[in-house]
């Protein structure tokens, strides 16, 4: 196993969805899919398929990531539980003509659903919420290069941020989150890409949901780069982190180390393991 060092803030994800076979066709028939049924950023190839993962804070266990799969390789649910069993996610996927078309989302305190369009390359998801929330997504050959999203009481003042690659594909920054500007300067090659990325200026719920589409910000992992942090975005942090991988070049580990300027931050483990489909 290879190991190489990264510097990274904490993130991560992958989600699924909860489903009623009364509103569509879904992927229970066992249909083959191939590279031409690809005619849509919905209908995208998986080519991991993450079983479980494990996020540890130091030898803490944590939280559990656990995804379920249709025969003919689709996604079809993603659960997300507290290790002490104090809280869950659920969302369950619904396919309609061996497209996604409604992700449905369960809580111990929340319940609802989204409706999952195209228009060319814009993937747009609306929640069934009173206040509905809505998702845009751009997307460029399987990669986002464009979020946006807003309440229904608040479609004036948008959420916006941008994920720029490099001309392989590199994701070298992300401008938005929470401080404005995530830089990346260093990656692994060869290697198949983190299914829990720990980079990313997000909600858990984005997270998720980039996961469940299918959707990459990188051709290859971060191993390195910096981000703007503090309560008034006044400061810049370098991050750490340790990839290990498999003899297929998956990641099997990912290791957060604390950075020099807070080493109480606790060190973040995350452990995959994958099914072969």
């Amino acid at each position: 196993m290879n190991k190489l060092k990264i510097l990274i803030i904490v993130f991560i994800g992958f989600a699924l969805t909860s489903c009623s076979s009364n509103d569509n066709k879904d992927t229970q028939d066992d249909v083959e899919i191939t590279e031409d049924d690809v005619e849509s950023p919905l209908n995208s190839i998986l080519t991991l398929f993450p079983l479980e993962s494990k996020y540890y804070q130091d030898d803490y266990l944590y939280i559990n990531h656990k995804w379920e799969y249709y025969d003919d390789k689709k996604l079809k649910s993603y659960n997300l539980s507290n290790a002490d069993m104090s809280g869950y996610d659920t969302w369950m996927l619904i396919y309609t003509d061996n497209l996604l078309s409604r992700i449905n989302f369960s809580s111990q305190n929340n319940n609802f659903y989204y409706n999952v369009t195209t228009d060319q390359n814009i993937i747009t998801l609306i929640s069934s919420e009173e206040n509905s929330l809505t998702l845009e997504i751009e997307v460029d050959n399987g990669f986002i290069d464009y979020i946006k999203f807003y309440r229904a009481n608040h479609t004036d003042s948008p959420s916006e941020t941008f994920f720029n690659r490099d001309t392989n594909d590199n994701l070298i920054s992300i401008v938005g989150g929470d401080c404005g500007l995530y830089e990346f300067t260093s990656f692994d090659t060869g290697k198949k890409i983190n299914p829990a990325p720990m980079y990313h200026p997000y909600y858990r719920w984005l997270r998720i949901l980039f996961n469940i589409l299918n959707l990459k910000t990188s051709e290859n992992n971060p191993l390195s780069g910096t981000y703007i942090a503090g309560q008034f975005c006044d400061y810049t942090v370098s991050w750490d982190i340790s990839l290990e991988y498999d003899l297929d070049g998956r990641v099997i580990m990912s290791t957060e180390l604390p950075p020099d300027s807070n080493p109480n931050i606790p060190t973040q483990i995350i452990e995959h393991t994958y099914v072969d489909l």
